[in-house]
This record gives C-alpha cells, structure tokens and sequence, in this order.
C-alpha cells in the first residue's frame, strides 16, 4: 500500500475509534475477571476487568500484585492483553487438575512394566520337581514339571508417542 494512502487512512480514523492501554496491577482475580488499580492508585480501582481467556475454554490468570496490560473499551471496562506473571492456565476447566508430565509419567510406567514382566518371566519359567517312581520300584531320577501354562506374554513398554498429545505443551514456568 502507498505510504501516503496508508497515512491518511490513520489520519481519518484517528479520534474514531479511541484505543486506551494502560499497564494496571492485579488486586483480585475472579473466575474470568480480574480488579486492577491504575499507576499504583488504590482510589483507582476498576472492578471486572476481562482476562485472558477464549471460547473454547482456555483462561489465563494472572498472579496478584503483578503488572498487565489492559485494554480500555470504555473508561470502566477493558481486557487484559498481556500478564507479567501466570499464576495459573485452565484449559477447558479445572476439573482434570494438571497437565500430566509425560517423561516422568512414561518412566513410572516403564518400571512397573519391567516388575510385571519379570513376575511373569519368573511364574513362566517356574517348576516344581515330580517324583515318577512307585515305592516298590528302583529309584528314579526326579523329573520337574511346570507347574501351570504360561500366564501371559511380556507387557511392551509405553512410548512416549503413545500417551503424549503435542498440540499442548507445558513447562516448570519461569
């Protein structure tokens, strides 16, 4: 676009759609709103300011008595537009508690099936001795004898790649 165009267009819409930010400190944070005060002000205290958040259910909270950007629509009413600080991140509530740590997750599992396997290789491979002479008979070398069939084939170990959705990714934070 020509720089000149592109100027005038500024021009023409400047005082038309009035855009106020202003960085504000966290007071309160309330479900998907948050109370701020202006330039450290507490006589300037605006309640229900909109966070982070989107309509398929994530919300951004930031921590109290941190900086954020707000974005004023009216006087009173405004969202924020960016956090200093997380406090905490819902995706699509709360109700499932954290985000699992999937290496850490995929290690415990791998222990647990290397016990199982070796259970199983162990029962497998069990034998007890069987006596095959009658009392009235010359001795007989003992013969063994499992003593049930095979339980179950060995366990595979978990992947990664298995239990992980990389579409959301997540940290130890700052």
């Amino acid at each position: 676009m020509n720089e000149e165009i592109r100027k005038a267009i500024i021009a023409m819409m400047e005082g038309k759609i009035p855009i106020v930010s202003a960085w504000c400190k966290v007071k309160a944070v309330n479900g998907k709103t948050c109370d701020v005060i202006i330039d450290d002000d507490e006589g300037l205290l605006i309640k229900g300011i909109l966070i982070g958040y989107d309509k398929s259910g994530v919300v951004v909270k930031p921590k109290l008595n941190t900086d954020v950007l707000v974005l004023f629509v009216t006087k009173t009413s405004g969202a924020v537009v960016m956090i200093e600080q997380t406090e905490d991140v819902e995706i699509f509530g709360s109700g499932f508690s954290g985000l699992v740590k999937v290496g850490k997750l995929k290690d415990k599992l791998n222990a647990i099936e290397n016990k199982v396997n070796a259970l199983i290789s162990a029962f497998n491979s069990h034998v007890h001795p069987v006596i095959g002479a009658l009392p009235a008979a010359p001795p007989v070398p003992p013969t063994t004898s499992a003593t049930l069939a095979p339980v179950a084939p060995p366990l595979t170990p978990t992947e990664q790649v298995e239990i992980e959705n990389e579409k959301v990714k997540h940290g130890a934070g700052n």
